[in-house]
């Protein structure tokens, strides 16, 4: 899995744990044993991980929060994750 090894060395800032702000990520992944092979690694790093299984509830759950990083399923059962990217991005170009 060299995606996941290249996401842990990315994480992997060389601060000691005790004196960095742990890393806050969104995990939104419909198959609950996928969920696991990134949550419970992340968590071993120090990260915060929320995870939930659709994109409703992931847009429930980011509602306003500060967030440095969000794994997002591509087909998720109620929206794909390429929408979501997609959307996001336009979002942030448009100046409301």
């Amino acid at each position: 899995m060299p995606i996941i090894r290249n996401l842990y060395r990315s994480l992997d800032i060389g601060i000691p744990r005790s004196n960095a702000q742990a890393i806050s990520i969104l995990l939104v992944e419909q198959h609950p044993a996928n969920r696991l092979v990134f949550d419970q690694p992340l968590r071993c790093i120090g990260c915060l991980v929320t995870s939930c299984a659709d994109g409703t509830t992931a847009l429930r759950l980011f509602g306003g929060k500060s967030l440095d990083m969000v794994l997002l399923d591509g087909a998720l059962p109620d929206w794909s994750g390429y929408e979501a990217i997609i959307d996001s991005m336009l979002d942030a170009l448009v100046v409301h």
